[in-house]
Order: structure tokens, then C-alpha cells, then sequence
């Protein structure tokens, strides 16, 4: 059928009949556009928690590394901490002493 025969229903009431189209439209496209809505919201709240969740992911594995490095600089310290104080020992002891062999015999003994 071309446009120019196309059958006009006289007996519908054309404002009824558009505002019939404008509810359907309502309940179709409400509902849909709370879906779009509520996968957007979705979206953002899980973009958010990405970011936060990674955020403090970093900010823990930072603080570990500090803890750990804080540890290895300590138990450096505690072992090294005994040879300097031996060798500050030795060279006290060695200050007071003649010198020549005599002091060499006794830093030697000292050792």
C-alpha cells in the first residue's frame, strides 16, 4: 500500500491515541532507563573501589618494604656492633703501650 492510500481511522480519537503512545513509551523507557541508571552506579562504585583497594594496596606494601628495611638496618647495626667495639678495645689497649714489637706482640695476643 503507497502512502497516498493509506487508511485514516476517523472513529480514534488522535489525542487519545497519542496519549496512549506517550504511556507505552513511559513503560517501556522508565524501566529501561533505571537499568542504564543502575549499571551506571554500579560502574561507578566499582571503578571507585578499584581504585581505593589499590591505593591501599600500595600504601601497605610501602609500609612493609619501610618495616623491612628499618629491620635489616637494625640487625646490621647489632651485627657489626661487636668488631667495632672490639677493634675501639684494641686500639685503646694498643694507645698506652710502648711502641715497636712490644706493642705488636700485645695486639697480636689481643687478637
Amino acid at each position: 500500500m503507497s502512502r497516498s492510500q493509506a487508511i485514516v481511522d476517523v472513529s480514534a480519537d488522535p489525542i487519545a491515541t497519542r496519549a496512549e503512545r506517550h504511556r507505552a513509551r513511559l513503560r517501556i523507557g522508565v524501566p529501561v532507563l533505571g537499568v542504564f541508571l543502575t549499571v551506571a552506579v554500579i560502574l561507578m562504585i566499582s571503578v571507585q573501589v578499584t581504585r581505593a583497594n589499590r591505593r591501599g594496596a600500595l600504601e601497605l606494601a610501602d609500609a612493609v618494604l619501610a618495616a623491612t628495611n628499618a629491620r635489616i638496618a637494625e640487625e646490621v647495626a647489632h651485627y657489626f656492633e661487636t668488631p667495632v667495639r672490639a677493634l675501639q678495645e684494641g686500639a685503646a689497649v694498643g694507645e698506652h703501650e710502648g711502641a715497636g714489637e712490644e706493642r705488636r706482640a700485645l695486639i697480636e695476643k689481643f687478637s
